[in-house]
């Protein structure tokens, strides 16, 4: 990759698995750049959704630091000097690999989801099984606004959930979703104070 290693910079965040008997929680921790993403980042989340799976864990929450933004995906200024090829080689394929590991894990996994839910963000929770969300939560694809589309299975996790006509609404308008909405979609599995 072109760019410089993140985990050098200030800021650059960490995603950390805790185990406390049955539950593992995974958390996303980079709350002054609003949970947004470095690579470094994106292979701690696959390492720690494959430990998540072999810790024995009967449920896995998937958290971020802070209430007011659950996660805005990958931090653009990161990418912004990619190749097209680099993006894909790299960016996107870690992305996907990360996302799919934690859909993978056998056991139920929850998305906590507090504020917004945005991009990359939106597309970690759809990655697991459960989102219960709280009552001011937002979601949103809107990457077309970058000039791109949501990377990480995002799209395709999307129609399976709330259908194509929806998903096109979300995506090509950059429809944000009020956390009240998105349980009617069944974008979310429930919505709380």
């Amino acid at each position: 990759m072109s760019t410089q290693p993140d985990a050098a910079t200030p800021d650059a965040g960490t995603v950390t698995l805790t185990v406390d008997g049955h539950v593992a929680t995974i958390t996303v921790d980079r709350e002054r750049k609003l949970n947004a993403f470095t690579p470094t980042m994106m292979a701690e989340l696959e390492v720690a959704a494959r430990e998540a799976d072999r810790s024995g864990a009967r449920v896995v929450l998937v958290r971020t630091a802070g209430t007011k933004v659950f996660g805005v995906g990958a931090d653009i200024n990161l990418f912004a000097e990619l190749t097209p090829v680099e993006m894909w080689r790299d960016w996107t394929t870690d992305g996907h690999r990360a996302f799919a590991a934690l859909e993978a894990v056998r056991c139920p996994t929850i998305a906590v989801v507090d504020g917004l839910a945005f991009g990359g963000g939106l597309e970690l929770a759809l990655a697991c099984d459960f989102r219960i969300m709280s009552d001011d939560a937002r979601v949103a694809l809107p990457e077309t606004g970058l000039g791109t589309v949501p990377g990480w299975g995002g799209t395709a996790r999307t129609v399976e959930l709330i259908g194509a006509s929806r998903t096109k609404e979300m995506v090509l308008a950059r429809r944000e979703v009020p956390a009240g909405q998105a349980l009617e979609w069944g974008l979310a599995s429930a919505v709380v104070p």
